[in-house]
């Protein structure tokens, strides 16, 4: 009750993040803990194929080969990292509702085939549908990398900064970011799906459609606040956002995203008897 008169009396955004910033401090080893296992597994094999790679490439004088196993062990640790990135989602979910971090939730998604086959239902519908609004930063990358890179554009510094590379930098920062504000909408139903398994995926993110009318703007006000911790968080080497940024950002979507599923809860029992209903 207390907390429905606190949320009254300020924006969602402000309580919702004030809630987050609460929660990952009372638990902040165990928070930052699981993003670091995620992140050091998806490093740690890429580095061994990497290693390995170059150790065939040493002994076989086999370019073509090497470069195989080093794709190969890429795309082995996408492979594993999809279904533990579904089991960040639950482990917040669960910390959130039962006022507890467990570590092993990151790992829920390998409990079972059904599991993990949904896991990459989920990214591929989530990656698909957000890809158009992350074209700019692929585009600006894409010309830093073949324009600027290759030393078609004339370069002047200001002091020690190369002017040209900051602008890029400062463009491709603004439309990654951009990008993310105009896809986190599909995070209410990344969280209905991890919710709902009962449901499928793409009825989870129709579903999520429904119960953002209205709330859009304000879901997307709370991405956009966060952006000045998140430049900040550019300059630390990849340190903040471990150990802050990130977790903090993911904790306050999730519990944005339970509000609106709460809320909107008779969006999904409409689902589940229209779906009934098609059975029959």
């Amino acid at each position: 009750m207390e907390s429905i008169v606190k949320m009254k009396n300020m924006s969602r955004r402000r309580f919702f993040k004030r809630a987050a910033r609460r929660m990952l401090f009372s638990d902040w080893v165990c928070q930052i803990f699981a993003f670091i296992v995620v992140g050091a597994f998806f490093v740690g094999v890429n580095h061994f194929g990497t290693s390995v790679g170059i150790v065939m490439n040493e002994l076989t004088q086999n370019e073509l080969l090497a470069s195989f196993v080093i794709y190969f062990f890429t795309f082995l640790s996408l492979a594993l990292v999809i279904p533990m990135l579904y089991g960040v989602i639950s482990f917040e979910i669960n910390a959130i509702s039962n006022e507890k971090s467990v570590l092993s939730d990151i790992f829920c998604a390998f409990s079972s085939s059904e599991s993990i086959v949904r896991s990459y239902s989920l990214f591929f519908n989530v990656f698909f549908r957000c890809i158009l609004g992350f074209l700019p930063a692929v585009a600006v990358y894409s010309f830093k990398l073949f324009v600027y890179e290759e030393g078609m554009l004339l370069t002047f510094f200001i002091g020690n900064v190369d002017a040209v590379s900051f602008v890029i930098n400062t463009l491709f920062v603004i439309a990654l970011y951009l990008g993310i504000v105009m896809s986190s909408g599909l995070f209410v139903g990344i969280y209905i799906t991890v919710m709902r398994g009962d449901l499928p995926v793409e009825d989870c993110l129709f579903a999520a459609k429904k119960c953002l009318r209205g709330n859009r703007f304000e879901f997307a006000k709370t991405v956009i606040s966060f952006l000045p911790i998140f430049v900040v968080s550019l300059f630390s080497m990849g340190f903040l956002f471990v150990m802050y940024t990130i977790p903090y950002m993911i904790i306050t979507f999730v519990m944005f995203a339970k509000y609106l599923y709460e809320k909107y809860n008779f969006v999904l029992n409409s689902v589940c008897i229209q779906d009934t209903q098609e059975i029959k």
